[in-house]
């Protein structure tokens, strides 16, 4: 194996590690906060005033403890997983690339740098999770 191939798999792995830390951190408190997305569903889609107890409270006394945590939830960490995955994963890497730096010459890094990697590791998560956003609405 020649030292090309040998930074390069350090590079894939890497990548993946944060993709999978970025998106694993936003997926578990999208989790922990579901209760609140499925009140905040029903509260929209009610045709009378309530408040956002009185929601939380009928939904646990017909549903229990499952219908305030399961409706959505597998769209919800699905699509966390692949939008902040994507943005914070990818971001590390598409800053150097922009800069031609690695991530040890951190000084290199401009403030334009940064907001144009920002720019372009978001638009790749909106992009990459518009069809789970599709799923998740419906």
């Amino acid at each position: 194996m020649s030292k090309n191939d040998k930074e390069s798999n350090s590079s894939i792995i890497r990548l993946l590690k944060e993709f999978i830390a970025g998106g694993s951190a936003n997926a578990i408190t999208s989790g922990i906060l579901n209760p609140m997305d499925v009140a905040k569903t029903r509260l929209q889609a009610s045709t009378t005033k309530i408040s956002l107890s009185s929601t939380i409270r009928s939904i646990y006394m017909t549903d229990g403890i499952i219908g305030l945590w399961t409706p959505g939830l597998f769209a919800s960490l699905t699509r966390e997983m692949v939008n902040s995955g994507a943005r914070t994963g990818f971001y590390g890497t598409v800053r150097d690339i922009i800069n031609n730096t690695d991530s040890d010459n951190v000084n290199e890094n401009s403030l334009i740098s940064k907001i144009i990697a920002a720019m372009i590791t978001g638009t790749i998560g909106s992009v990459l999770a518009n069809p789970i956003d599709v799923i998740k609405v419906r």
